[in-house]
């Protein structure tokens, strides 16, 4: 895995569940690392009598254990819920995490 294809920088991100804010979902700060972001694919759809876009992002960084779906990756300041963790069990070298930015 050659270094030079970690080239964005991205926060990873969880749920504040210490201090409820009254303005909704507060985000704590869990790490900023190197990733290899990769948008999958984006769709259009109608749901509840709104307009949905909807893109799906591979982000893959170095392998570590402590992230979880329902977290957040900020991706050049989109936030973009990650759905799973796919983590390289076999050689621990990388962890992909499978998000979801929907915007309404």
């Amino acid at each position: 895995m050659s270094i030079g294809s970690f080239n964005r920088r991205v926060r990873i991100e969880q749920q504040d569940t210490q201090s409820p804010h009254a303005d909704g979902i507060q985000w704590v700060l869990v790490d900023t690392v190197w990733a290899d972001v990769f948008m999958d694919s984006g769709r259009t759809v109608i749901a509840s009598d709104a307009l949905i876009s909807e893109v799906r992002a591979s982000v893959r960084i170095r392998y570590r254990r402590d992230i979880r779906a329902g977290m957040r990756v900020v991706v050049d300041g989109q936030g973009m819920r990650v759905e799973a963790v796919r983590p390289d069990l076999r050689r621990r070298r990388h962890v992909i995490l499978i998000c979801v930015s929907d915007e309404r």
